[in-house]
């Protein structure tokens, strides 16, 4: 191998004030500060979309802001889904009888 084979960095061509600085290496609190900052802006991020999510996904409430109020409207709302946990505890002992009936 020859003289001719060696490559010199790409560098080489810049005048020598701009080479130095593209050889340095930053100082370690500016590499901390750039990774802290990084770190906080990641964290955002997930937070901002976080909360978009459960915003767009979370369920609708049965009760509007002007049934919160009212006892009477609390009062029919809690009946009704006493009424439908009623229905679905016998739906499950029907299904719970088939189950044990096989056995």
């Amino acid at each position: 191998m020859g003289h001719g084979s060696l490559q010199s960095p790409q560098y080489m061509h810049l005048p020598m004030s701009m080479s130095k600085r593209v050889m340095t290496r930053p100082p370690a609190a500016l590499s901390l500060v750039a990774s802290i900052t990084m770190l906080i802006g990641i964290a955002l991020i997930g937070t901002f979309t976080g909360y978009l999510a459960n915003t767009f996904l979370a369920p609708r409430s049965a009760a509007t802001p002007s049934d919160a109020d009212d006892p009477r409207a609390q009062l029919k709302i809690v009946l009704r889904q006493i009424d439908e946990n009623a229905r679905k505890g016998a739906e499950l002992q029907a299904k719970l009888q088939k189950v044990v009936a096989l056995l």
